[in-house]
């Protein structure tokens, strides 16, 4: 992502992906650029705020359909399902993540996962 230029950055992924729709690793990216505008504004405008949601889910799940084995996908997955209060999806994209290594899950996701989304037994 072009630092700080988000409308240069958006421009680039679609162009990226108006060459190669089914590049897991754009869609991957332009669904993380979306949720780094959700995160910027959700406390500030609710509503865009779930537009980027919806879009960052949007993207990432084409990239899942595509290489469900991808652990940056399935890491962020997680991370959308808890801010979406989708704690079942959180735990499960989660879990896959781990069964594959964790290898992109930052030590205190798990924690953090834990308190948003009370795991039931």
């Amino acid at each position: 992502m072009v630092l700080g230029n988000f409308a240069k950055a958006k421009e680039q992924y679609e162009e990226g992906l108006s060459i190669d729709p089914e590049n897991t690793n754009l869609l991957t990216d332009y669904g993380t650029y979306f949720m780094v505008q959700y995160d910027a504004i959700k406390s500030k405008d609710e509503k865009t705020a779930a537009k980027f949601l919806k879009e960052a889910l949007t993207y990432m799940t084409q990239s899942y359909k595509l290489d469900p084995k991808n652990q940056n996908t399935l890491f962020k997955l997680s991370i959308l399902h808890m801010e979406n209060e989708d704690c079942e999806n959180a735990w499960n994209f989660y879990d896959e993540c781990m069964v594959l290594g964790g290898r992109p899950i930052p030590k205190g996701f798990g924690g953090h996962l834990r308190t948003k989304c009370a795991r039931e037994e």
